[in-house]
Protein backbone atom coordinates (compact mmCIF):
# COMPACT_ATOMS: atom_id res chain seq x y z
CA UNK A 1 0.00 0.00 0.00
CA UNK A 2 2.94 2.36 0.84
CA UNK A 3 4.29 1.62 -2.71
CA UNK A 4 1.45 2.23 -4.44
CA UNK A 5 1.41 5.95 -2.56
CA UNK A 6 4.88 6.86 -3.40
CA UNK A 7 4.32 5.86 -6.91
CA UNK A 8 0.87 8.18 -7.38
CA UNK A 9 3.07 10.95 -5.25
CA UNK A 10 6.12 10.95 -7.60
CA UNK A 11 3.70 10.63 -10.63
CA UNK A 12 1.55 13.96 -11.53
CA UNK A 13 -0.92 12.37 -13.75
CA UNK A 14 -1.87 9.52 -11.13
CA UNK A 15 -2.08 12.26 -8.67
CA UNK A 16 -4.80 13.96 -10.29
CA UNK A 17 -6.57 11.13 -10.94
CA UNK A 18 -6.76 9.96 -7.36
CA UNK A 19 -7.98 13.82 -6.40
CA UNK A 20 -10.59 13.26 -9.28
CA UNK A 21 -11.92 10.00 -7.95
CA UNK A 22 -12.09 11.25 -4.07
CA UNK A 23 -13.82 14.27 -5.27
CA UNK A 24 -16.16 11.86 -7.15
CA UNK A 25 -16.28 9.47 -4.04
CA UNK A 26 -18.10 12.55 -2.05
CA UNK A 27 -19.49 14.36 -4.76
CA UNK A 28 -22.64 13.13 -5.74
CA UNK A 29 -23.50 15.36 -8.34
CA UNK A 30 -19.92 15.10 -10.36
CA UNK A 31 -21.00 11.05 -9.95
CA UNK A 32 -24.30 10.94 -11.33
CA UNK A 33 -22.07 12.71 -14.53
CA UNK A 34 -21.52 8.90 -15.48
CA UNK A 35 -24.69 7.44 -14.91
CA UNK A 36 -27.77 6.80 -17.48
CA UNK A 37 -31.09 6.06 -17.32
CA UNK A 38 -33.50 5.12 -19.44
CA UNK A 39 -36.09 8.02 -21.02
CA UNK A 40 -39.92 7.31 -21.33
CA UNK A 41 -39.37 5.92 -24.66
CA UNK A 42 -36.99 3.32 -23.87
CA UNK A 43 -33.86 5.32 -25.07
CA UNK A 44 -30.48 5.33 -23.39
CA UNK A 45 -29.39 8.87 -21.91
CA UNK A 46 -27.46 10.66 -19.69
CA UNK A 47 -28.01 11.23 -16.09
CA UNK A 48 -29.18 14.74 -15.79
CA UNK A 49 -30.38 15.51 -12.34
CA UNK A 50 -33.62 16.78 -12.26
CA UNK A 51 -34.94 19.75 -9.60
CA UNK A 52 -36.53 17.10 -7.06
CA UNK A 53 -33.09 15.05 -7.24
CA UNK A 54 -31.30 18.43 -6.36
CA UNK A 55 -33.50 18.91 -3.63
CA UNK A 56 -33.76 15.87 -2.21
CA UNK A 57 -29.60 15.52 -2.09
CA UNK A 58 -29.41 18.86 -0.97
CA UNK A 59 -30.91 17.37 1.94
CA UNK A 60 -29.20 14.15 2.74
CA UNK A 61 -26.02 16.69 2.40
CA UNK A 62 -27.34 18.67 5.03
CA UNK A 63 -27.91 15.79 7.67
CA UNK A 64 -23.90 14.56 6.42
CA UNK A 65 -22.75 17.67 6.98
CA UNK A 66 -24.53 17.83 10.59
CA UNK A 67 -22.71 14.35 11.61
CA UNK A 68 -26.30 12.91 12.23
CA UNK A 69 -27.83 9.97 10.68
CA UNK A 70 -29.61 10.59 7.69
CA UNK A 71 -33.20 10.49 8.21
CA UNK A 72 -35.52 12.18 5.33
CA UNK A 73 -39.10 11.70 4.48
CA UNK A 74 -40.51 13.33 1.07
CA UNK A 75 -44.10 14.19 0.21
CA UNK A 76 -44.09 14.93 -3.62
CA UNK A 77 -45.86 14.88 -6.88
CA UNK A 78 -46.39 11.81 -8.69
CA UNK A 79 -43.60 11.11 -11.30
CA UNK A 80 -40.95 13.06 -10.41
CA UNK A 81 -38.03 11.02 -10.32
CA UNK A 82 -37.69 10.73 -6.80
CA UNK A 83 -37.00 7.15 -7.24
CA UNK A 84 -34.75 7.27 -9.70
CA UNK A 85 -32.89 9.91 -7.16
CA UNK A 86 -32.91 7.56 -4.53
CA UNK A 87 -31.39 5.00 -6.64
CA UNK A 88 -28.66 7.18 -7.65
CA UNK A 89 -27.57 7.92 -3.92
CA UNK A 90 -27.65 4.35 -3.05
CA UNK A 91 -25.81 2.95 -5.66
CA UNK A 92 -22.74 5.73 -5.57
CA UNK A 93 -22.09 3.55 -2.16
CA UNK A 94 -22.63 0.14 -2.89
CA UNK A 95 -20.76 -0.27 -6.35
CA UNK A 96 -17.70 1.62 -4.88
CA UNK A 97 -17.83 1.02 -1.12
CA UNK A 98 -16.91 -2.45 0.88
CA UNK A 99 -19.46 -4.14 2.65
CA UNK A 100 -22.33 -1.50 2.27
CA UNK A 101 -25.83 -3.56 2.56
CA UNK A 102 -29.47 -1.56 1.16
CA UNK A 103 -32.85 -2.45 1.11
CA UNK A 104 -35.12 -1.14 -0.97
CA UNK A 105 -38.87 -1.68 -0.17
CA UNK A 106 -41.35 -0.68 -2.83
CA UNK A 107 -45.49 -0.40 -2.39
CA UNK A 108 -46.17 -3.07 -5.22
CA UNK A 109 -44.59 -6.03 -7.24
CA UNK A 110 -44.40 -3.78 -10.44
CA UNK A 111 -42.64 -0.76 -8.87
CA UNK A 112 -40.06 -2.67 -7.12
CA UNK A 113 -39.42 -4.15 -10.49
CA UNK A 114 -39.01 -0.93 -11.58
CA UNK A 115 -36.63 0.36 -8.79
CA UNK A 116 -34.25 -3.07 -10.00
CA UNK A 117 -33.92 -1.96 -13.35
CA UNK A 118 -32.58 1.36 -12.33
CA UNK A 119 -29.92 0.29 -10.10
CA UNK A 120 -29.14 -2.62 -13.21
CA UNK A 121 -29.37 0.10 -15.62
CA UNK A 122 -26.87 2.13 -13.58
CA UNK A 123 -24.22 -0.91 -12.97
CA UNK A 124 -24.53 -1.75 -16.53
CA UNK A 125 -23.37 2.07 -18.12
CA UNK A 126 -21.60 3.25 -15.99
CA UNK A 127 -19.21 5.51 -17.56
CA UNK A 128 -15.95 5.21 -15.24
CA UNK A 129 -13.69 7.60 -14.41
CA UNK A 130 -9.90 6.71 -16.29
CA UNK A 131 -8.37 4.34 -13.81
CA UNK A 132 -11.78 3.90 -11.54
CA UNK A 133 -12.72 0.48 -11.06
CA UNK A 134 -16.36 -0.50 -10.22
CA UNK A 135 -17.03 -3.99 -8.39
CA UNK A 136 -18.46 -6.50 -10.45
CA UNK A 137 -21.98 -8.04 -9.95
CA UNK A 138 -21.50 -11.40 -8.94
CA UNK A 139 -25.93 -11.77 -8.71
CA UNK A 140 -28.23 -9.97 -9.97
CA UNK A 141 -31.19 -12.48 -9.69
CA UNK A 142 -34.42 -12.35 -8.33
CA UNK A 143 -34.54 -8.80 -6.27
CA UNK A 144 -30.57 -9.39 -5.33
CA UNK A 145 -27.79 -7.55 -6.38
CA UNK A 146 -24.59 -8.47 -5.56
CA UNK A 147 -20.94 -7.28 -5.94
CA UNK A 148 -17.49 -8.30 -5.14
CA UNK A 149 -16.86 -6.15 -2.64
CA UNK A 150 -19.23 -7.23 -0.29
CA UNK A 151 -22.04 -4.89 -0.98
CA UNK A 152 -25.80 -5.75 -2.05
CA UNK A 153 -29.15 -4.43 -2.10
CA UNK A 154 -32.00 -6.38 -1.43
CA UNK A 155 -35.84 -5.01 -3.50
CA UNK A 156 -38.90 -6.40 -3.19
CA UNK A 157 -42.83 -5.66 -2.13
CA UNK A 158 -43.60 -4.19 1.18
CA UNK A 159 -46.15 -7.33 1.63
CA UNK A 160 -43.36 -9.31 2.96
CA UNK A 161 -44.16 -8.42 6.65
CA UNK A 162 -40.63 -9.53 7.76
CA UNK A 163 -38.63 -7.41 5.11
CA UNK A 164 -37.31 -4.78 7.87
CA UNK A 165 -36.05 -7.50 10.44
CA UNK A 166 -33.90 -9.90 8.64
CA UNK A 167 -30.67 -8.11 8.65
CA UNK A 168 -28.27 -4.83 9.77
CA UNK A 169 -28.01 -2.54 7.02
CA UNK A 170 -27.44 0.80 6.19
CA UNK A 171 -29.02 2.01 3.61
CA UNK A 172 -33.00 1.45 3.27
CA UNK A 173 -35.41 3.28 0.75
CA UNK A 174 -39.11 3.03 1.74
CA UNK A 175 -40.82 3.78 -1.84
CA UNK A 176 -44.71 5.34 -2.07
CA UNK A 177 -44.88 4.38 1.82
CA UNK A 178 -48.56 6.05 2.20
CA UNK A 179 -49.84 3.03 0.36
CA UNK A 180 -48.26 0.02 2.49
CA UNK A 181 -50.50 -2.47 4.54
CA UNK A 182 -49.17 -2.56 8.14
CA UNK A 183 -46.59 0.60 7.73
CA UNK A 184 -46.62 1.24 11.42
CA UNK A 185 -45.55 -2.20 11.96
CA UNK A 186 -43.06 -2.83 8.68
CA UNK A 187 -41.49 1.06 10.20
CA UNK A 188 -40.57 -0.46 13.30
CA UNK A 189 -38.35 -3.46 12.14
CA UNK A 190 -36.92 -0.97 9.49
CA UNK A 191 -35.74 1.57 12.08
CA UNK A 192 -34.46 -1.30 14.65
CA UNK A 193 -32.19 -2.50 12.11
CA UNK A 194 -30.43 0.07 10.68
CA UNK A 195 -27.72 1.55 12.90
CA UNK A 196 -28.03 5.07 14.20
CA UNK A 197 -24.46 6.30 12.48
CA UNK A 198 -23.72 9.43 10.14
CA UNK A 199 -23.24 6.98 7.09
CA UNK A 200 -26.63 5.46 7.61
CA UNK A 201 -29.58 6.66 5.17
CA UNK A 202 -33.04 6.07 5.78
CA UNK A 203 -35.02 7.80 3.04
CA UNK A 204 -38.97 7.72 2.57
CA UNK A 205 -40.89 8.88 0.03
CA UNK A 206 -44.23 8.66 -1.33
CA UNK A 207 -47.76 10.22 -2.86
CA UNK A 208 -50.69 11.39 -0.26
CA UNK A 209 -52.70 8.62 0.65
CA UNK A 210 -55.41 10.21 2.41
CA UNK A 211 -54.77 11.08 6.30
CA UNK A 212 -54.23 9.44 9.63
CA UNK A 213 -52.09 6.54 8.05
CA UNK A 214 -48.36 6.26 9.64
CA UNK A 215 -47.04 8.31 6.29
CA UNK A 216 -48.89 10.75 7.07
CA UNK A 217 -48.46 10.89 11.10
CA UNK A 218 -44.38 10.86 10.14
CA UNK A 219 -45.03 13.94 7.47
CA UNK A 220 -46.89 15.99 10.77
CA UNK A 221 -44.01 15.10 12.68
CA UNK A 222 -41.12 15.80 10.65
CA UNK A 223 -42.90 19.70 9.52
CA UNK A 224 -43.29 20.52 13.57
CA UNK A 225 -40.17 22.21 14.67
CA UNK A 226 -41.41 21.81 18.03
CA UNK A 227 -41.07 18.26 17.90
CA UNK A 228 -37.04 17.97 17.70
CA UNK A 229 -38.02 14.93 15.10
CA UNK A 230 -35.11 13.35 13.89
CA UNK A 231 -36.76 13.20 10.32
CA UNK A 232 -36.26 16.32 7.44
CA UNK A 233 -39.45 16.80 5.61
CA UNK A 234 -38.89 17.55 2.33
CA UNK A 235 -41.66 18.51 -0.20
CA UNK A 236 -41.83 18.72 -4.38
CA UNK A 237 -44.88 20.31 -5.78
CA UNK A 238 -46.19 19.80 -9.08
CA UNK A 239 -44.88 22.88 -10.87
CA UNK A 240 -41.42 22.07 -9.10
CA UNK A 241 -41.16 19.64 -12.25
CA UNK A 242 -40.16 21.09 -15.47
CA UNK A 243 -42.43 19.01 -17.48
CA UNK A 244 -45.33 19.34 -16.19
CA UNK A 245 -46.17 22.43 -18.47
CA UNK A 246 -48.45 21.88 -22.01
CA UNK A 247 -48.78 24.13 -25.28
CA UNK A 248 -51.84 26.39 -25.00
CA UNK A 249 -54.57 25.64 -27.31
CA UNK A 250 -55.64 29.00 -27.84
CA UNK A 251 -54.33 32.34 -27.62
CA UNK A 252 -52.41 33.82 -24.91
CA UNK A 253 -54.78 36.18 -24.10
CA UNK A 254 -57.79 34.36 -24.49
CA UNK A 255 -56.46 32.13 -22.02
CA UNK A 256 -55.39 34.28 -20.02
CA UNK A 257 -58.93 36.25 -19.56
CA UNK A 258 -60.91 32.47 -19.25
CA UNK A 259 -58.61 31.71 -15.65
CA UNK A 260 -60.74 31.10 -12.54
CA UNK A 261 -60.51 32.84 -9.43
CA UNK A 262 -58.46 29.66 -7.86
CA UNK A 263 -56.23 29.45 -10.65
CA UNK A 264 -55.43 33.35 -10.76
CA UNK A 265 -54.45 32.79 -7.17
CA UNK A 266 -52.27 30.04 -8.22
CA UNK A 267 -50.86 31.69 -10.29
CA UNK A 268 -49.69 34.75 -8.03
CA UNK A 269 -49.18 32.67 -5.51
CA UNK A 270 -46.60 30.30 -7.27
CA UNK A 271 -45.55 32.51 -10.32
CA UNK A 272 -47.21 29.84 -12.38
CA UNK A 273 -47.16 30.10 -16.38
CA UNK A 274 -50.07 29.91 -18.04
CA UNK A 275 -48.69 27.00 -19.56
CA UNK A 276 -48.31 24.92 -16.47
CA UNK A 277 -51.52 26.23 -16.25
CA UNK A 278 -52.58 24.85 -18.95
CA UNK A 279 -51.09 21.00 -17.93
CA UNK A 280 -53.08 21.83 -14.51
CA UNK A 281 -56.28 22.20 -16.28
CA UNK A 282 -55.99 19.53 -18.57
CA UNK A 283 -54.96 17.01 -16.01
CA UNK A 284 -58.30 17.74 -13.93
CA UNK A 285 -60.64 17.58 -17.18
CA UNK A 286 -58.79 14.32 -18.45
CA UNK A 287 -57.17 12.15 -16.13
CA UNK A 288 -59.18 13.19 -12.98
CA UNK A 289 -62.77 13.05 -15.10
CA UNK A 290 -63.00 16.65 -12.89
CA UNK A 291 -61.88 15.45 -9.36
CA UNK A 292 -60.39 18.65 -8.20
CA UNK A 293 -59.70 17.33 -4.92
CA UNK A 294 -58.02 14.08 -6.34
CA UNK A 295 -55.91 15.47 -8.53
CA UNK A 296 -54.01 17.95 -5.41
CA UNK A 297 -53.62 14.22 -3.84
CA UNK A 298 -51.44 13.25 -6.15
CA UNK A 299 -50.01 16.65 -7.69
CA UNK A 300 -50.19 18.94 -5.20
CA UNK A 301 -49.15 22.68 -4.56
CA UNK A 302 -48.74 22.59 -0.79
CA UNK A 303 -48.30 19.75 1.58
CA UNK A 304 -51.92 20.65 3.41
CA UNK A 305 -53.88 20.15 -0.05
CA UNK A 306 -52.19 16.76 -0.71
CA UNK A 307 -53.25 15.36 2.32
CA UNK A 308 -57.46 14.22 1.61
CA UNK A 309 -59.81 13.25 4.45
CA UNK A 310 -61.37 9.85 4.61
CA UNK A 311 -64.59 10.73 5.51
CA UNK A 312 -66.18 13.97 4.85
CA UNK A 313 -64.61 16.78 5.62
CA UNK A 314 -66.25 19.46 8.16
CA UNK A 315 -64.45 22.43 6.74
CA UNK A 316 -64.51 23.11 3.26
CA UNK A 317 -60.95 22.49 1.98
CA UNK A 318 -60.87 25.06 -0.43
CA UNK A 319 -61.84 27.99 1.88
CA UNK A 320 -59.13 26.58 5.00
CA UNK A 321 -56.42 26.81 2.00
CA UNK A 322 -57.35 29.53 1.04
CA UNK A 323 -55.79 31.96 3.96
CA UNK A 324 -51.90 30.92 3.36
CA UNK A 325 -49.70 29.47 6.64
CA UNK A 326 -46.89 31.86 7.51
CA UNK A 327 -44.26 31.28 9.10
CA UNK A 328 -43.90 32.80 12.56
CA UNK A 329 -42.21 35.73 13.13
CA UNK A 330 -41.04 34.68 16.48
CA UNK A 331 -40.78 31.42 18.57
CA UNK A 332 -40.26 30.80 22.03
CA UNK A 333 -41.63 30.88 25.86
CA UNK A 334 -43.53 32.98 27.10
CA UNK A 335 -41.67 33.99 30.63
CA UNK A 336 -42.50 36.61 34.14
CA UNK A 337 -39.97 38.39 36.11
CA UNK A 338 -40.87 40.53 39.01
CA UNK A 339 -39.17 43.59 38.90
CA UNK A 340 -39.87 45.76 41.83
CA UNK A 341 -43.43 45.63 42.27
CA UNK A 342 -43.97 45.17 38.44
CA UNK A 343 -44.74 41.93 36.85
CA UNK A 344 -43.05 41.97 33.86
CA UNK A 345 -43.73 39.77 30.73
CA UNK A 346 -42.17 38.92 27.55
CA UNK A 347 -41.29 35.92 25.13
CA UNK A 348 -37.68 34.34 25.55
CA UNK A 349 -36.79 33.25 21.56
CA UNK A 350 -36.63 29.46 21.42
CA UNK A 351 -36.76 27.74 18.21
CA UNK A 352 -38.57 24.15 20.25
CA UNK A 353 -40.81 26.98 22.18
CA UNK A 354 -44.59 26.26 23.05
CA UNK A 355 -45.13 29.74 21.99
CA UNK A 356 -45.51 30.41 17.75
CA UNK A 357 -46.37 34.54 17.24
CA UNK A 358 -47.55 36.14 13.69
CA UNK A 359 -47.92 39.68 15.40
CA UNK A 360 -46.84 41.02 18.44
CA UNK A 361 -49.06 43.38 20.34
CA UNK A 362 -49.78 46.85 18.64
CA UNK A 363 -51.21 49.62 19.63
CA UNK A 364 -54.80 50.48 19.95
CA UNK A 365 -55.84 46.28 19.08
CA UNK A 366 -57.90 44.27 21.18
CA UNK A 367 -57.60 40.82 20.79
CA UNK A 368 -59.59 37.60 22.43
CA UNK A 369 -57.94 34.46 23.22
CA UNK A 370 -59.49 31.01 22.76
CA UNK A 371 -58.66 28.08 25.27
CA UNK A 372 -59.11 24.35 24.98
CA UNK A 373 -57.26 22.40 28.01
CA UNK A 374 -55.96 18.75 27.37
CA UNK A 375 -57.57 16.23 29.17
CA UNK A 376 -54.96 13.76 28.90
CA UNK A 377 -56.59 11.79 26.17
CA UNK A 378 -54.53 9.69 23.49
CA UNK A 379 -55.39 9.67 20.10
CA UNK A 380 -54.26 6.90 19.33
CA UNK A 381 -56.41 4.80 21.66
CA UNK A 382 -53.48 2.88 23.51
CA UNK A 383 -52.17 1.73 20.08
CA UNK A 384 -48.75 2.07 19.23
CA UNK A 385 -46.89 5.10 21.19
CA UNK A 386 -48.89 7.28 22.79
CA UNK A 387 -49.87 10.67 21.59
CA UNK A 388 -52.46 12.48 24.22
CA UNK A 389 -54.26 15.77 23.24
CA UNK A 390 -52.70 19.15 24.28
CA UNK A 391 -53.20 22.40 26.24
CA UNK A 392 -53.94 24.81 23.13
CA UNK A 393 -54.42 28.62 23.33
CA UNK A 394 -55.16 30.98 20.14
CA UNK A 395 -55.10 34.46 20.04
CA UNK A 396 -57.13 36.47 17.33
CA UNK A 397 -57.16 40.42 16.80
CA UNK A 398 -60.30 41.23 17.43
CA UNK A 399 -60.81 43.40 14.53
CA UNK A 400 -59.46 41.64 11.51
CA UNK A 401 -59.86 38.09 12.95
CA UNK A 402 -56.44 37.11 11.77
CA UNK A 403 -54.42 34.58 13.90
CA UNK A 404 -51.75 36.33 15.63
CA UNK A 405 -50.12 33.74 18.66
CA UNK A 406 -50.84 30.17 19.03
CA UNK A 407 -49.45 28.62 22.38
CA UNK A 408 -49.63 24.92 22.28
CA UNK A 409 -47.92 22.25 25.03
CA UNK A 410 -48.75 19.64 27.30
CA UNK A 411 -48.60 21.33 30.58
CA UNK A 412 -51.43 20.27 33.42
CA UNK A 413 -53.92 22.66 33.91
CA UNK A 414 -53.17 24.89 36.60
CA UNK A 415 -49.96 25.76 34.43
CA UNK A 416 -52.09 26.30 31.68
CA UNK A 417 -53.86 29.67 33.55
CA UNK A 418 -50.79 30.82 34.29
CA UNK A 419 -50.25 30.92 30.87
CA UNK A 420 -53.20 32.35 29.75
CA UNK A 421 -53.43 34.34 32.18
CA UNK A 422 -49.66 36.18 31.18
CA UNK A 423 -50.50 35.80 27.63
CA UNK A 424 -53.38 37.52 28.23
CA UNK A 425 -52.14 40.35 29.70
CA UNK A 426 -49.50 40.62 27.03
CA UNK A 427 -51.67 40.97 24.34
CA UNK A 428 -53.59 43.80 26.52
CA UNK A 429 -56.95 44.23 26.24
CA UNK A 430 -57.98 40.47 25.59
CA UNK A 431 -61.31 38.68 26.10
CA UNK A 432 -60.21 35.09 27.48
CA UNK A 433 -63.15 32.31 25.90
CA UNK A 434 -61.34 28.93 28.14
CA UNK A 435 -63.22 25.58 28.00
CA UNK A 436 -65.33 25.64 31.02
CA UNK A 437 -65.74 21.84 31.99
CA UNK A 438 -63.64 19.65 34.11
CA UNK A 439 -59.77 20.13 33.62
CA UNK A 440 -60.56 23.68 31.90
CA UNK A 441 -62.02 24.81 34.96
CA UNK A 442 -58.91 24.68 37.20
CA UNK A 443 -57.06 27.12 34.30
CA UNK A 444 -60.31 29.36 35.31
CA UNK A 445 -59.51 29.62 38.61
CA UNK A 446 -55.53 29.80 38.64
CA UNK A 447 -56.11 33.00 36.54
CA UNK A 448 -58.23 34.39 39.21
CA UNK A 449 -55.98 33.37 41.88
CA UNK A 450 -53.69 35.25 39.73
CA UNK A 451 -56.50 38.13 39.70
CA UNK A 452 -57.23 38.19 35.94
CA UNK A 453 -60.08 40.25 35.63
CA UNK A 454 -63.62 38.25 35.96
CA UNK A 455 -65.13 40.31 33.33
CA UNK A 456 -62.92 39.61 30.35
CA UNK A 457 -63.79 35.47 30.94
CA UNK A 458 -66.55 34.56 29.03
CA UNK A 459 -69.63 33.72 30.57
CA UNK A 460 -73.13 31.78 30.20
CA UNK A 461 -74.55 34.64 31.56
CA UNK A 462 -72.46 38.06 31.89
CA UNK A 463 -74.99 40.13 33.56
CA UNK A 464 -74.72 37.88 36.58
CA UNK A 465 -71.14 39.28 37.17
CA UNK A 466 -72.29 42.97 37.46
CA UNK A 467 -74.49 41.98 40.07
CA UNK A 468 -71.59 39.95 42.14
CA UNK A 469 -73.63 36.37 41.58
CA UNK A 470 -72.05 34.86 39.57
CA UNK A 471 -69.78 31.69 40.66
CA UNK A 472 -66.95 30.37 38.47
CA UNK A 473 -69.11 26.82 37.27
CA UNK A 474 -70.50 29.78 35.67
CA UNK A 475 -67.41 31.39 33.99
CA UNK A 476 -66.27 29.79 30.68
CA UNK A 477 -67.82 27.67 28.03
CA UNK A 478 -69.48 24.66 28.50
CA UNK A 479 -69.25 22.17 25.48
CA UNK A 480 -72.39 20.54 25.39
CA UNK A 481 -73.86 19.07 22.70
CA UNK A 482 -75.86 21.75 21.85
CA UNK A 483 -73.19 23.89 22.62
CA UNK A 484 -70.69 22.48 20.60
CA UNK A 485 -73.08 22.23 17.36
CA UNK A 486 -73.23 25.84 17.65
CA UNK A 487 -69.16 26.57 18.21
CA UNK A 488 -68.06 24.48 15.01
CA UNK A 489 -71.16 26.10 13.04
CA UNK A 490 -69.96 29.56 13.85
CA UNK A 491 -66.49 28.56 12.83
CA UNK A 492 -67.82 26.73 9.98
CA UNK A 493 -69.02 29.86 8.67
CA UNK A 494 -66.03 32.22 9.57
CA UNK A 495 -63.82 29.66 7.40
CA UNK A 496 -66.02 30.32 4.42
CA UNK A 497 -66.38 34.03 4.28
CA UNK A 498 -62.99 34.41 5.43
CA UNK A 499 -64.05 36.43 8.85
CA UNK A 500 -61.15 34.66 10.36
CA UNK A 501 -57.48 34.19 8.91
CA UNK A 502 -55.62 31.04 10.42
CA UNK A 503 -52.05 31.58 9.79
CA UNK A 504 -50.72 28.39 12.03
CA UNK A 505 -49.66 24.90 9.63
CA UNK A 506 -50.95 23.33 12.99
CA UNK A 507 -54.69 24.21 12.93
CA UNK A 508 -54.65 23.96 9.09
CA UNK A 509 -53.75 20.98 9.70
CA UNK A 510 -56.07 19.95 12.19
CA UNK A 511 -59.27 21.46 10.27
CA UNK A 512 -58.01 19.68 7.10
CA UNK A 513 -58.32 16.14 9.34
CA UNK A 514 -61.73 17.23 11.16
CA UNK A 515 -64.64 15.43 9.42
CA UNK A 516 -68.12 13.81 9.79
CA UNK A 517 -68.30 10.34 11.59
CA UNK A 518 -70.61 7.54 10.25
CA UNK A 519 -73.64 8.67 13.06
CA UNK A 520 -72.77 12.49 11.91
CA UNK A 521 -71.04 13.81 14.44
CA UNK A 522 -68.62 16.32 13.52
CA UNK A 523 -65.25 15.20 15.17
CA UNK A 524 -61.18 14.57 14.50
CA UNK A 525 -60.10 12.01 12.10
CA UNK A 526 -59.10 8.97 13.85
CA UNK A 527 -55.23 9.08 15.48
CA UNK A 528 -55.48 13.39 14.47
CA UNK A 529 -55.80 15.97 16.94
CA UNK A 530 -58.55 18.54 17.32
CA UNK A 531 -56.98 20.80 19.80
CA UNK A 532 -56.29 23.96 17.60
CA UNK A 533 -59.59 23.93 16.53
CA UNK A 534 -61.28 24.27 19.71
CA UNK A 535 -58.96 26.63 20.60
CA UNK A 536 -59.98 28.46 17.38
CA UNK A 537 -63.37 28.07 18.05
CA UNK A 538 -63.59 29.69 21.13
CA UNK A 539 -61.40 32.47 20.27
CA UNK A 540 -63.81 33.16 17.83
CA UNK A 541 -66.80 33.10 20.11
CA UNK A 542 -64.54 35.90 21.97
CA UNK A 543 -64.72 38.35 18.70
CA UNK A 544 -68.80 38.00 18.86
CA UNK A 545 -69.15 38.19 22.16
CA UNK A 546 -66.79 40.30 23.82
CA UNK A 547 -68.47 42.65 26.41
CA UNK A 548 -69.63 46.04 25.34
CA UNK A 549 -68.18 47.87 28.72
CA UNK A 550 -64.71 46.88 27.88
CA UNK A 551 -64.98 47.76 23.37
CA UNK A 552 -65.88 51.30 24.99
CA UNK A 553 -62.88 51.67 26.65
CA UNK A 554 -60.36 49.62 24.33
CA UNK A 555 -57.28 51.39 24.39
CA UNK A 556 -53.56 50.83 23.84
CA UNK A 557 -53.20 50.43 27.67
CA UNK A 558 -52.35 46.75 29.19
CA UNK A 559 -55.03 45.91 31.84
CA UNK A 560 -54.39 47.78 35.02
CA UNK A 561 -55.51 46.00 38.41
CA UNK A 562 -56.98 49.80 39.36
CA UNK A 563 -59.20 50.00 36.50
CA UNK A 564 -60.58 46.11 36.73
CA UNK A 565 -64.83 46.76 36.99
CA UNK A 566 -66.02 46.22 40.83
CA UNK A 567 -66.92 42.35 40.23
CA UNK A 568 -67.04 40.37 43.39
CA UNK A 569 -66.92 36.64 42.01
CA UNK A 570 -68.47 34.34 44.09
CA UNK A 571 -66.25 30.83 44.35
CA UNK A 572 -68.51 27.61 45.09
CA UNK A 573 -71.14 29.76 47.00
CA UNK A 574 -68.64 32.25 48.85
CA UNK A 575 -66.86 35.14 47.72
CA UNK A 576 -63.98 35.97 46.36
CA UNK A 577 -61.68 38.58 48.37
CA UNK A 578 -61.56 41.82 46.50
CA UNK A 579 -58.12 42.39 44.52
CA UNK A 580 -57.54 45.88 45.47
CA UNK A 581 -54.40 46.36 47.70
CA UNK A 582 -53.13 42.41 47.53
CA UNK A 583 -50.42 43.03 44.41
Amino acid sequence: MMELAEQIARDPRRMRSARKLREQGNDHRAFAKHLHVRAKSGELIPYILQPSQLKLLAAVEEQQRQGRPVRIISLKARQVMMSTAVAGIFYQQLGFNTGIHARVVAHESDAAGDIFDYYRTFHDNYDPTEGFRKAALVNDAQGWMRWDNDSWARILAARNTGSGRSATVSLYHLSEFGFWNDATKLMRGVLGSVPKTPESMVIVESTANGMGNEFHRLCLLAMDPRRRSAWKFVFFAWHEHPEYQMELDCAVGEFDRDLSAEERALQRRFRLSLEQLRWRRWMIEDEFSGDEEGFKQEYPSTPQEAFIQSGRPYFSTKHVARAPVVEPALIGDLCQERIGTMLETYVLPNDDGALRIWKQPEQGHIYTLGADTAKGLDVNEGVGQADPDWSVGCVLDYRSGEQVAVYRARVIATEFGRILEALARWYGTTFVVPEGDGLGRSAIEEMLRRHYPAGLIWAAKPDLLSKGNATTFQLGYQPTQVNRVRLLARLQLAVIDMSVLVRDAETQSEMQTFIYKPDGKPEHQSTCHDDCVFALAYALTGIQDFPVSYLKSANSERIDPEDEPPTRLKRYGRPLPSRRGRR
